[in-house]
């Protein structure tokens, strides 16, 4: 089973669950939005095959698309620009609960 930091109970995302297929995790989070009004965002994953390669032996199965997969809210974290600053008073960042 996929091991990831998300539990679906009736449609409530938990901490530490396992999932048998990428599309369920995927599914599970599609309804957390939608009834929390908030979109999260993958913020670091490994694919199976990259996670395989530093490894000896085939450690994931590669039916999954991750070997672990973060996610947040879009509006997580500090503002970072990536430009010259000519807008310098441009923010995103905002306070979830």
């Amino acid at each position: 089973m996929l091991s990831i930091a998300v539990l679906m109970q009736k449609n409530n995302l938990k901490t530490d669950s396992k999932f048998k297929h990428f599309s369920e995790l995927y599914h599970s989070i599609q309804i957390y939005e939608e009834k929390r009004f908030c979109k999260l965002k993958n913020v670091d994953a490994k694919s199976v095959e990259c996670a395989n390669k530093k490894v000896k032996g085939k450690l994931f199965d590669t039916k999954f698309k991750y070997a672990y997969v973060k996610f947040a809210c879009k509006h997580a974290g500090t503002y970072s620009p990536r430009g010259r600053g000519d807008r310098p008073n441009q923010r995103y960042a905002l306070t979830c609960t």
